[in-house]
Formats: C-alpha cells, sequence, structure tokens
C-alpha cells in the first residue's frame, strides 16, 4: 500500500512539477524587476549586479565541487574503506548504527567537510550494523544501474 502511494505521488510530481531550472529563471526575473521597482537602480544597474554576483557565486561553486571530490577521493582509498569496514561491524542494533554512521561523519567531516559528507554515505553503502553487508537481492538486482554500489560492497 505504502508503495502504491508512494508511485502515485511520484508520478504526480513527474507530470506537474516544472524543472527547478524553471523556478531559478523566475526567481531570477522576479528579483530583477523588483530589483527596478523598488531600488533606485536601472534595468542596466541591475544587469550590471546579476552579471558581477554570479561569477562570485561560480567561485563558490567551484571550491565545493573541489571540496567534494577531495572528500570522495580519500573516502574511496582502500586504507578509509578498510577502517570504514572495521566500523561497520560494530553496531548490533539499528539505532546504534544510525549513531555510529553519524559520529563517524561529524569526526570525518572536522578532518575535512568533503570527507564528512562522503564517509557517510559510504558506511551506509557498506551496511552497518547486525547485516554488515548490502543484501546480495540488491547488488544483483537488473535495475541497479550503479557500478560505484557493486565495487564498494565486494570485498
Amino acid at each position: 500500500m505504502i508503495k502504491r502511494l508512494g508511485d502515485y505521488f511520484s508520478d504526480w510530481a513527474k507530470k506537474y512539477m516544472p524543472d527547478p531550472f524553471i523556478f531559478a529563471i523566475l526567481l531570477t526575473f522576479l528579483t530583477y524587476i523588483m530589483g527596478i521597482i523598488f531600488t533606485p537602480n536601472g534595468p542596466f544597474k541591475m544587469i550590471l549586479y546579476w552579471y558581477k554576483g554570479f561569477w562570485s557565486l561560480l567561485t563558490f561553486a567551484m571550491q565545493m565541487c573541489l571540496i567534494l571530490v577531495t572528500g570522495y577521493a580519500l573516502a574511496t582509498t582502500s586504507v578509509v574503506q578498510s577502517v570504514l569496514r572495521k566500523i561497520a561491524a560494530v553496531p548490533k542494533s539499528t539505532p546504534g548504527a544510525a549513531a555510529l554512521v553519524a559520529v563517524v561523519a561529524i569526526i570525518a567531516g572536522y578532518i575535512n567537510w568533503g570527507l564528512g559528507l562522503i564517509v557517510g554515505a559510504v558506511l551506509c553503502f557498506f551496511g552497518v550494523g547486525p547485516q554488515n553487508s548490502l543484501p546480495k537481492s540488491i547488488l544483483n538486482n537488473t535495475r541497479v544501474k550503479n557500478p560505484a554500489l557493486k565495487k564498494l560492497n565486494s570485498s
């Protein structure tokens, strides 16, 4: 029943919700028009503000990409993966596994912000908790297209 309900809402969202890029464009134009109306700046000055702000955001976006790439590079090294596999075997219950993932991700986040984000996900891929591995039915499922998922869980 819950699967059917989830499928219904998913289909509805795919059918009626516009692409997020549309929202970004509409909000850009709304901000532009409001800037012209509510500030003493003219249309050309508002375009210059947008142009200057865009490139400063691009710098920030590149920094975030580099943080995530370096975090992924660290989290997928054999040393870190072997440590994570040993940590994944520790918890004996689901709440303990959730708490362990949170604590390990926080500690890794102090080393590198991107590492903290990726280590939490990688630890979950290892199947933290009593089962200590992803079910083979998930890994052998033809619908799983992510080779990284299969690679991370292989011994």
